[in-house]
């Protein structure tokens, strides 16, 4: 009995522990008899969020422990524990990387992750990640290098890096057929995108082209090669003109004048001088001490004393602030008396002007003087011609005479005064008229003008002969307004009659040829339209126009590209004058501005800005004296004076006196080409 009681008390102590078994609670952490797993971090995640920081992110599962710990290991080496300790509320984490190794070593990174409880863990999870290698630092530009002549610096300007990485900048150059690349400066600091150093006259950087680029370099020693920026060896100073050496023989002076140095690192002028045509050359000095030098950019007259009885040479040099030189030409000058004969003079250097002559009265003569230049007055003149002629012009380059007869087409004069001949009309041109609208060629070999018979005429003023009609007028059309372009093809407007017999006038541009089949209509005139004094804006497609159509309040200037179309832009309500003789829209040497006579008033028209600016009042017969310089007769005074005006100046600007003659009637100057 005993026995049996015994063997029932065990089984049912066994069934009580069984039944405490099965309540027992196996997610507890801290139970180290819990099933792990149930409280083991899950989902876990990992990324490259920037070039040096990895992320873990992970979901916790389960009841709470104190936290979660992670292990890492670098490549195949061994495991790094506890790494992190992160609270159990902290579901991801961030390791920052070294670029360095990561660069230069790049290796698989391993994490483990796993949740604790005392001493309690949960199981790992592990991922693995290969870091991407951070990008090289974005390219940084030179923006510019500058030789500053002022402090004889070069000054070189770059952009700043935008990366966060940024080590130093190196700038490097390489000399012009030089394999090698040099360091010039290092900066470390990003926002130190400037420099200058002084250059010494045997740098370099003057007298080579060198490549400069800037290389910038990161923390993790990668670099980035910017675009090559090149800096051409420094330009020699452009070589003045001397224009003129006028001999003062009052003062024993040598007036001289000079077309103005355009170089930027203009250091000063001096002068050098040589005997008849020998090769060598001495540096004119003060008292022969020191050179002369003029240090005034601006200051293109000199008055050297000279000594009379001298025969020799002198030329200009510019000298920039690096030491490099050019030189002008070498102009004859001469102290002896001045040899004057009939329809002949001598004066070696001299500016030589065409002045139109008065003698009594408004219609007895107009006789062709030339004349040496003087600040006030000609200090000689000789009579080359006494002949009934209008507008004298150069031709030919400066090697003749061309002026307006009246009847006839003209003569033509050798630059001495000896006649060449007169060239008649063939036919019944003009009857008692001159030739209209007439213009040359770029050489002022060939003329090309309007006769009273409404054709367009041609005309040899090299070899004088006849001209050549290129049109045939036809009852309901006629000519004007011809020019030659610079592809030897003329440009002019052509009237058409209407129903109306009111007309209409388009501009087209003709073979030499006058081969109708060649004609190209520019533009294209509607109703009462009258598009005419056309003249070809100088290497670009485009014209000048005047459109005549008053009834439409249209009337002004207007400016065509004819390659684009065949309706021209108004850009000024102004109407050039027309003057019966030559072209009213002359355009400078370089082809960059027009002069214009309109109302009595002078314009200058800017092809680069397509505007127009009043430059002076009551005043005409302007001509270029150069690119910078008009001169022009004032009509609101009887003295006989010319004046000379910058463009670049206004109407309320003062105009200097360029000439001063000898009567109080209008003279007409125009100056020998060079």
């Amino acid at each position: 009995m005993v026995k049996r009681i015994s063997l029932s008390l065990l089984l049912l102590i066994l069934f009580i522990l069984a039944c405490e078994d099965v309540k027992r609670v196996w997610d507890n952490p801290y139970d180290p008899r819990s099933d792990r797993s149930t409280w083991t971090p899950d989902s876990l995640k990992i990324g490259q969020i920037s070039d040096n920081l990895i992320e873990l992110k992970w979901v916790s599962i389960g009841k709470p422990a104190d936290g979660f710990k992670i292990d890492k290991k670098i490549g195949p080496g061994e495991w790094i524990d506890t790494i992190s300790v992160l609270p159990y509320n902290v579901l991801k984490w961030q390791d920052k990387i070294d670029l360095k190794e990561v660069v230069n070593d790049p290796q698989i990174l391993t994490y483990r992750l796993y949740a604790y409880a005392d001493s309690n863990i949960s199981n790992y999870q592990t991922i693995k990640i290969f870091p991407a290698s951070p990008a090289p630092p974005l390219k940084v530009n030179i923006k510019t290098i500058v030789r500053d002549p002022a402090d004889r610096k070069l000054k070189i300007d770059w952009n700043e890096s935008i990366d966060a990485d940024f080590l130093k900048y190196i700038i490097k150059y390489k000399p012009d057929n030089d394999p090698v690349v040099y360091i010039y400066k290092e900066f470390s600091t990003v926002s130190n995108t400037k420099h200058d150093s002084i250059l010494s006259d045997t740098s370099l950087f003057i007298y080579k082209k060198n490549i400069f680029f800037v290389e910038t370099v990161d923390t993790t020693n990668q670099s980035t090669l910017g675009d090559n920026y090149i800096l051409d060896a420094a330009l020699e100073p452009s070589p003045v003109s001397l224009d003129s050496i006028i001999y003062d023989k009052e003062k024993e002076q040598l007036n001289l004048s000079w077309t103005k140095s355009n170089s930027p690192d203009f250091n000063y002028y001096f002068l050098e001088k040589k005997n008849n045509n020998e090769e060598n050359y001495s540096v004119v000095k003060d008292t022969d001490l020191d050179t002369i030098k003029i240090v005034d950019q601006n200051a293109i007259l000199f008055n050297l004393d000279i000594q009379n009885n001298l025969e020799s040479y002198l030329r200009v040099v510019v000298k920039d602030v690096w030491g490099q030189a050019s030189s002008s030409n070498f102009n004859k000058f001469s102290t002896f008396p001045r040899i004057v004969k009939l329809n002949n003079i001598q004066d070696f250097g001299d500016l030589v002007r065409i002045e139109k002559y008065y003698c009594g009265c408004d219609q007895c003569c107009e006789d062709i003087d030339v004349s040496n230049k003087s600040t006030s007055e000609f200090s000689f003149k000789t009579l080359l011609l006494n002949e009934y002629i209008r507008f004298p012009q150069w031709i030919d380059n400066g090697n003749m005479i061309f002026g307006f007869r009246k009847g006839k087409v003209g003569i033509i004069i050798n630059k001495d005064g000896s006649l060449i001949k007169e060239i008649n009309s063939a036919g019944s041109i003009f009857g008692d008229n001159y030739p209209t609208d007439m213009s040359f060629n770029i050489s002022g070999s060939r003329g090309i003008f309007t006769g009273d018979d409404h054709n367009i005429w041609t005309v040899d003023l090299i070899n004088a002969v006849e001209p050549v009609s290129f049109t045939s007028f036809s009852a309901n059309e006629w000519y004007q307004d011809p020019e030659f372009l610079e592809d030897g093809r003329m440009l002019f407007s052509q009237k058409e009659l209407t129903k109306d017999n009111q007309g209409i006038s388009d501009i087209y541009i003709m073979n030499q040829d006058a081969n109708k089949d060649s004609r190209v209509k520019l533009t294209s005139a509607k109703n009462r339209q009258k598009f005419i004094m056309p003249r070809k804006i100088p290497f670009q497609s485009k014209i000048l126009y005047v459109n005549n159509d008053v009834s439409a309040n249209d009337e002004g200037l207007y400016e065509l590209d004819y390659l684009i179309s065949d309706q021209g832009s108004k850009i000024s309500s102004i109407v050039p004058d027309r003057i019966d003789f030559f072209k009213n829209i002359i355009w400078s040497p370089n082809g960059k501005n027009a002069v214009i006579v309109a109302n009595a008033n002078i314009y200058i028209y800017n092809s680069e800005t397509s505007t127009i600016a009043l430059l002076e009042i009551a005043a005409k017969y302007p001509s270029w004296l150069n690119d910078e310089e008009v001169y022009f007769k004032k009509t609101d005074t009887d003295l006989d004076i010319i004046y000379k005006k910058r463009i670049d100046k206004n109407q309320d600007d003062t105009a200097i006196i360029f000439y001063k003659g000898e009567t109080d009637h209008t003279p007409w100057i125009q100056i020998q080409p060079r």
